[in-house]
């Protein structure tokens, strides 16, 4: 008996949270940081969240965090004739160092977008 109310009492507590849990990653509707927009350079991410970057008109970029191999990021890329249109999401973690490198022109948008659960 005793088995069995435990049980019960650790899935109504766990259970339930299961939803709130999942909804903290989400990025947060506010609290967006725009990013100096300039060709290269560094950015300390300030809290867990996302690094969103749309840029065109360049030929390459480079862009990295110091654990972007821990976490998945997406990127997609357009080539118009000899230019490329480059847009990216990549996943950062409180004081992961961002390190980018624009070829040819800064990007149009560079926003850091924090996390619900930071």
């Amino acid at each position: 008996m005793l088995k069995t109310y435990l049980q019960s009492l650790i899935e109504s507590v766990f259970t339930n949270k299961k939803k709130y849990i999942g909804q903290q990653a989400f990025p947060k509707s506010n609290g967006w940081i725009n990013i100096n927009q300039q060709s290269s350079g560094e950015y300390v991410a300030p809290e867990d969240g996302y690094i969103l970057f749309f840029v065109s008109n360049t030929s390459s970029v480079d862009i990295h965090s110091d654990n972007s191999s821990n976490y998945p990021y997406s990127r997609s890329a357009l080539s118009t004739g000899s230019t490329f249109i480059f847009s990216s999401t990549i996943k950062v973690r409180k004081g992961d160092h961002v390190r980018f490198d624009f070829k040819e022109s800064a990007p149009t948008v560079f926003t850091f977008i924090p996390i619900e659960g930071s």
